[in-house]
Order: structure tokens, then C-alpha cells, then sequence
């Protein structure tokens, strides 16, 4: 069965999240590089700075989109949540696959590879909104993307000491000051 209004909602936030992916990679530099907001925004051009333009955009849209369709809360935890548990570990394993594999990364293929995770994310959120399937136990999905959400944010100030946390075009490791 086909939910237009959900269908809709969904394909907004792809688009909402593709514009946002954008901003978000840029936002920290355009707000003068302050601390107060590095948490949210891509603070160096480290692989891991990245994934933060693909959670949070859709992150962000979820909270927005539950109250549009207003739809059962084990429901929407389920369909939100494993998209942002799987997109950051996906991103991951694509890029340092290609890149591994090619020897380089391209902007190109980096821009391609976000938006057909951010589509994935929509994708899946959609077929499982749809479908009106639940995990059992739901909440331990919406822990670990709160998780998640948390390990982004110390990273962002406490950046471990390793290849995915350095910025190779600042010869640094976490916020420029």
C-alpha cells in the first residue's frame, strides 16, 4: 500500500538532507570556525568530520517529519533509527574501500557515495514506515543511534590520535582554532 503523504515526506527530507549535507560541510567555516557549533558541523576535512553531513541532516529531518505524519512512535524509532546506526559504518566502509582500492579519493565519487547513502537512508526509513514493522525491541535501536549521536560529538572535541580523525589538508586532528 502506497502512504502518498509519507512518500512525500520522504522525498523531501532526500532533498532537505542532500541541500543540507552541503550546508553542513560548510557551516563551521562559514560561522567563523566557532567551538560552541563544532559539534554539529564539519570542522576539517577528515573522513570522520564527514559523517556528520550525512547523520545529522537526517537526524534533524526525522524529528521534523515525525510530527508531519505523525505515525506510530515503535514504528518511527525502528525506521529512523537504523538508517543513522548503518549510514556512518557504511559511509565508512565505502570510502575506504574505494579509496584503498584506487589509491586516492575523488570529490566526485565522495559526492555520489553521499547521496546514494543519504537515498539509502530514505529508501529504508520509507519501506519500514510503509510497512508498519517494528523491532522488538525498538528502544535498544533509538539507544544506539542516541549513542551514536553522542560519540559524534565527543569525537568532535576529542578526536582519538588515528587516520580517520586526520585532516590530511591541515596536518591536524580535530577543531582549527
Amino acid at each position: 500500500m502506497l502512504n502518498k503523504k509519507l512518500l512525500i515526506t520522504e522525498i523531501i527530507g532526500f532533498v532537505f538532507c542532500i541541500i543540507m549535507s552541503f550546508v553542513f560541510h560548510f557551516a563551521f567555516e562559514w560561522l567563523n570556525n566557532a567551538p560552541s557549533i563544532a559539534w554539529l558541523f564539519a570542522t576539517n576535512e577528515s573522513v570522520w568530520e564527514h559523517s556528520k553531513i550525512i547523520f545529522y541532516p537526517f537526524f534533524i529531518f526525522s524529528i521534523v517529519e515525525y510530527f508531519i505524519i505523525k505515525p506510530d512512535i515503535k514504528v518511527y524509532l525502528t525506521a529512523k533509527s537504523i538508517p543513522l546506526i548503518f549510514c556512518i559504518p557504511l559511509m565508512l566502509v565505502i570510502y575506504f574501500t574505494y579509496s584503498g582500492i584506487i589509491g586516492t579519493n575523488y570529490l566526485a565519487i565522495d559526492i555520489i557515495m553521499t547521496i546514494l547513502i543519504i537515498f539509502a537512508m530514505s529508501l529504508v526509513s520509507y519501506k519500514i514506515i510503509n510497512s508498519g514493522y517494528f523491532a522488538k525491541y525498538y528502544y535498544v535501536y533509538a539507544m544506539l543511534a542516541i549513542s551514536i549521536f553522542v560519540f559524534v560529538i565527543i569525537f568532535t572535541y576529542f578526536p582519538p590520535h588515528i587516520n580517520l580523525f586526520y585532516d590530511k589538508t591541515k596536518n591536524m586532528y580535530g577543531i582549527p582554532f
